[in-house]
């Protein structure tokens, strides 16, 4: 099944994949309700990413408009979507993108407008989460021009976690408790570019690549295996506008 989130109308899709790759059609049309309190971004909802639990049951879909991880039930007989529940977001953070913990029992939200990660504990056989820890990405006081938080991504390892700032354009790094899964902030390492929209790390856990969105580049970071930090390795590629790296 092929699930999409449609961040100006503000609904999420589902659509069948034949075994041949070939995308059927539509089976699901479900529209978000609600708003924030930041009329300026949250005048609506605004479904940003949708992203399929470990476990292939349900489907979670961070809403900036509405502060909310909105779950929902996965029916792969029909490829069809049922409501079935929603994590609580800090109200005005904007929840853009999400990654589970390797073992499942964690979901890392990155908080586009507040500039934050907030970790949500998440009970699998019950398909829910409760927060546990927000913690900033980027200190107000350094949000000295618009800044917004873009990424997040998981170490290989799992031991680590990454956000992206925009504005700002740096990386924040955090570790993370083997025990708690909770976060302890690392470094923030500028990108040598403008605008991280995007980032990610290689499936060997030695670099991290960051897209610079607004400078056309990708820069290329070394990660220290023991600690998480990122060292610049002063390579830069040119690449058009870039605004999404997956393996």
């Amino acid at each position: 099944i092929l699930f999409t989130a449609q961040y100006g109308s503000g609904s999420v899709a589902a659509f069948p994949v034949a075994t041949d790759g070939s995308i059927g059609k539509r089976t699901a049309l479900i529209k978000h309700s609600g708003s924030g309190p930041d009329k300026s971004r949250q005048e609506a909802p605004h479904p940003h990413s949708a992203t399929v639990s470990p476990d292939n049951r349900y489907l979670l879909v961070p809403d900036l408009g509405t502060d909310k991880i909105v779950i929902y039930e996965i029916d792969h007989a029909t490829a069809t979507l049922k409501e079935h529940g929603f994590g609580t977001a800090v109200p005005g953070s904007g929840p853009r993108h999400l990654k589970f913990s390797h073992d499942g029992s964690k979901v890392y939200v990155v908080n586009e407008m507040a500039m934050s990660l907030t970790v949500f504990a998440y009970e699998a056989a019950a398909g829910t989460m409760t927060p546990l820890q927000t913690i900033e990405t980027l200190p107000k006081d350094l949000w000295e021009i618009p800044n917004k938080a873009a990424e997040v991504r998981m170490h290989p390892s799992g031991k680590f976690v990454y956000a992206s700032n925009r504005g700002h354009d740096s990386i924040t790094a955090f570790s993370i408790d083997e025990k708690t899964g909770l976060l302890t902030f690392v470094e923030r390492e500028a990108i040598r570019g403008a605008y991280p929209r995007n980032f990610h790390v290689d499936p060997t856990g030695q670099w991290l690549i960051a897209a610079g969105r607004a400078s056309n580049t990708l820069s290329m970071f070394h990660i220290d295996q023991k600690t998480g930090g990122l060292l610049f390795t002063t390579d830069v590629l040119n690449v058009p506008d870039p605004i999404c790296l997956e393996y």
